[in-house]
């Protein structure tokens, strides 16, 4: 694989994306932004890197058993085949510096896992729930309670690729819990959601609804 003609084409269409929404009248204006297209300010140049090995540590079982960190959290991060996921050394060490009230900082770059709607997830859901309907974004959600009567729907935010913006509606949580409300979902909501401002405005959609903490099913009023 030649990874810079990889690269040459992932910025390409990346800029075609880019410029799909710009709409500038202004000549001069318009001049000056294509002049920084062209001088690839929204991409850089291309490095070479090299990830290290991070040393293995407990697995969240293990460190659940230890009372590092709850039980229900150790089960709802599940690997494939519901295998224990296992921590690096230094995402131990920040759980455990975390656990002394110590200041840390966590760095990581774009595309490491950051992102909870993942197929692990959806396989701890559908284990236990293996009848349920599941919609991986918002327009999935809002087709599915249009042909379906649910009696139990589990509601989260996150469901736009830019969910960490609230001020994005369309597309997330808020959009599907509005449209619940003006449906008059007579089922019970749970807001389950890692996005704590967004499912706030989820719930203001959706008075009745109970709250569960990202990683738990301890349900709050």
């Amino acid at each position: 694989m030649d990874v810079f003609a990889l690269r040459k084409k992932v910025v390409s269409d990346y800029r075609h994306y880019i410029e799909s929404f710009v709409r500038i009248n202004d000549e001069k204006i318009a001049d000056f932004v294509e002049a920084k297209f062209n001088e690839g300010v929204l991409w850089p140049d291309s490095i070479l890197q090299l990830n290290p090995a991070y040393d293995p540590g407990s697995t969240l079982d293990e460190l659940a058993a230890q009372g590092g960190i709850l039980k229900s959290t150790a089960d709802f991060f599940r690997g494939q085949g519901g295998k224990p996921l296992r921590l690096y050394r230094h995402q131990q060490q920040a759980i455990e510096t975390a656990r002394r009230w110590e200041s840390y900082v966590v760095t990581t770059g774009t595309g490491s896992g950051k992102v909870e709607d993942t197929e692990d997830r959806i396989f701890w859901f559908r284990q236990r729930m293996p009848q349920a309907v599941f919609a991986r974004n918002a327009g999935s959600a809002l087709n599915a309670l249009s042909q379906h009567q649910f009696k139990v729907a589990f509601l989260d935010h996150d469901l736009h690729w830019m969910h960490a913006d609230n001020s994005i509606f369309k597309g997330t949580g808020k959009e599907v819990a509005r449209f619940m409300a003006h449906q008059g979902f007579k089922g019970l909501v749970i807001i389950h959601s890692r996005h704590e401002e967004g499912a706030a405005i989820m719930k203001k959609f959706l008075p009745n609804a109970r709250l569960a903490p990202f990683g738990t099913f301890e349900i709050a009023s």
